[in-house]
């Protein structure tokens, strides 16, 4: 058993074969190479309780076993519909012996690295939002929340 991996109890947002297939050959030869940073990207896919899909919540976020990291899930269409950070659940409550798997159809990528203040202020295309952020004193608001990055090329 991999040691970041609790033996009971998890909740698995997994990928289908598809979804790992729609991956860009980069970011599969990114991870390829860092067995840290595939760690990361799995962990991020995983949570720490037993979540059944009645069990979901709209909004909800699910800490997962990415230190620091949530992941989003949000019901659509009075429960016909449940995605995890954007991804559709395809084929949920797939009970295992130590807890459940949720088909999705898209793999949770990147994972959040920075906050939102960071990423306004590295993002050329956010600066300018980054600098009225500041001036209006939103910054230490803003800390706290995790944005998306992308992994390099």
């Amino acid at each position: 058993m991999t040691s970041w991996l609790p033996e009971q109890d998890i909740t698995f947002f997994a990928p289908s074969d598809a979804a790992l297939s729609a991956v860009p050959p980069s970011v599969l030869a990114q991870l390829s190479k860092n067995a840290t940073l595939l760690q990361d990207v799995l962990k991020y896919h995983v949570v720490s309780a037993l979540k059944m899909a009645a069990d979901l919540q709209n909004d909800e976020l699910l800490a997962t076993l990415l230190s620091g990291a949530q992941l989003r899930t949000n019901i659509y269409k009075n429960g016909q519909v449940i995605t995890a950070e954007g991804s559709v659940v395809s084929k949920p409550d797939l009970k295992a012996s130590n807890g459940v798997v949720h088909v999705i159809d898209k793999v949770l990528y990147p994972v959040p690295t920075m906050s939102v203040p960071i990423l306004l202020t590295f993002d050329k295309d956010l600066n300018n939002l980054g600098f009225l952020a500041f001036q209006a004193k939103l910054i230490d608001k803003l800390q706290g929340r995790s944005c998306r990055v992308v992994f390099c090329s």
